[in-house]
């Protein structure tokens, strides 16, 4: 167990911490190696779609609160109306499900007050970030520590003026979530991006951070790595002994580490492949130099409402980041804290449904595209997220010259699907399975009618 005390921790003008900072989870180990990981779960019936499982197969049992959904379209949704009407939206992070009531209901009294000011977080939501990250990411943290954001990508810009400016660099891994490229370019920094190695052969093979290369391109004008654990796009959850190694490297090279846990109550096998936050290392050291992001806008679906936070353990790094944030991060608004409250308050058996909903679609998709779409190749062992990732390099050689299978599908079989590029990756598409069940295969069959008319005419040319 990961149990010890840290009270002489983060001195140096730092708050000392009142509790343990990791609590272990009862009954899990931590200590996972990726090769045991991969093989549990290629060989479970939840673990990350293999082909062979049970649940991978295209019955389906209907479930009103997530196969019974509101039309999107006219309600300047970003998703729904981007590419127009006639498009079928498998792209953004963001859900086609109503949130959970709680939150409609919260929504509702907090209209009902009719005042709409400027806001400030009461007191029970801050307790209740302290207690649900406690519950679900297995860390205990101090009031004080918590800044509030409008969102994950305002804090990586805040981040990254902090970190450096004109001539300095962030690391990160690719393929990665793209605003963790270019938002250090706000400070005039660049972007050294270091590609993820996959590792093995069919169900046992793994994303891994590629150590000997970050420590090649690493230079001494790098002021921060960024992660992101559980991984967007590659549905990665990272193991203590390879946050471990992260660790070293930061400290090795005097960087901050920005560590973001968005997606850390988004883990479709947690009893497989738990969730392991960065504070879980329990090193003094590096957590003076750590910053973590959370967020109920993914699990819960209200990122339109705009609320998150950065938990900075070390004073002199949270005052850092506050003062490059201040004239660009201003007030949350009143029905962000809301939401976040009433969803870690009472939303969790909604949460719990939603996993075991997205858990199904995942492993849909991974059955689709073996016995309907085998030119599409999705990564296994997928762990969390509602985002899977694609590489499309098979399909390459019959696509006109240049173009990339996301243009494709958005021309002919009128899907949108995310372009691997935007990710730091050729060849590759994310998809959105955060939808409806008769949506998503509505989508996959537009895009195997697509696939399979373009093979066709290829061999038809061929054969004259």
């Amino acid at each position: 167990m990961l149990r010890r005390s840290v009270s002489s921790w983060l001195r140096r003008g730092s708050a000392t911490p009142k509790s343990t900072l990791f609590i272990a989870p009862s009954g899990v180990s931590l200590h996972r190696s990726s090769s045991s990981s991969s093989s549990s779960s290629s060989s479970s019936s939840s673990g990350g779609g293999g082909s062979d499982s049970k649940n991978n197969s295209n019955s389906h049992s209907y479930d009103p609160l997530f196969d019974d959904v509101p039309d999107r379209r006219n309600t300047s949704s970003l998703k729904w109306s981007k590419y127009g009407d006639e498009i079928l939206p498998l792209w953004v992070a963001d859900m086609d499900f109503r949130a959970p009531q709680c939150v409609i209901d919260a929504m509702h009294a907090r209209a009902e007050h009719g005042v709409y000011g400027y806001s400030v977080p009461k007191e029970e939501v801050t307790m209740e970030v302290i207690k649900y990250l406690k519950r679900t990411a297995h860390y205990q943290i101090e009031p004080d520590w918590i800044v509030w954001s409008h969102g994950l990508v305002p804090a990586l810009t805040v981040a990254a003026r902090m970190a450096g400016g004109p001539g300095d660099s962030v690391m990160t891994n690719t393929p990665i979530y793209p605003p963790f490229l270019w938002t250090p370019k706000t400070a005039d920094m660049t972007t050294l991006q270091v590609p993820l190695k996959f590792e093995g052969e069919g169900g046992g093979g793994q994303w891994r951070m590629d150590i000997a290369k970050m420590e090649e391109m690493v230079t001494p004008t790098t002021k921060m790595f960024t992660l992101c654990n559980p991984h967007n796009p590659v549905g990665k959850v990272f193991t203590i002994e390879e946050l471990r190694q992260l660790g070293y490297f930061c400290k090795r090279h005097d960087l901050i580490l920005l560590s973001d846990e968005i997606y850390h109550d988004l883990i479709l096998d947690p009893a497989l492949t738990p969730h392991v936050p960065i504070a879980a290392l329990e090193d003094p050291e590096l957590m003076k130099r750590t910053i973590i992001l959370h967020a109920a806008s993914k699990t819960y679906n209200v990122p339109g409402l705009s609320c998150a936070y950065a938990i900075i353990p070390d004073l002199a790094l949270r005052t850092r980041f506050k003062k490059a944030a201040k004239g660009f991060v201003t007030e949350i608004n009143a029905f962000g804290y809301e939401s976040l409250y009433a969803s870690y308050t009472g939303g969790e058996s909604w949460r719990q449904s939603m996993l075991s909903y997205l858990k199904s679609n995942r492993d849909f998709l991974h059955h689709f595209f073996s016995t309907r779409l085998p030119l599409l190749k999705p990564y296994p062992n997928h762990d969390a997220t509602y985002l899977l990732w694609v590489d499309t390099s098979a399909l390459a050689p019959y696509l006109k010259q240049g173009e990339e299978a996301a243009e494709f599908f958005m021309r002919e079989a009128k899907v949108a699907v995310s372009d691997g590029r935007d990710f730091g990756a050729k060849h590759h598409v994310r998809i959105n399975f955060g939808c409806p069940r008769a949506r998503l295969l509505e989508g996959l069959e537009k895009m195997e009618k697509a696939v399979n008319e373009l093979v066709a005419a290829r061999g038809k040319k061929e054969g004259k």
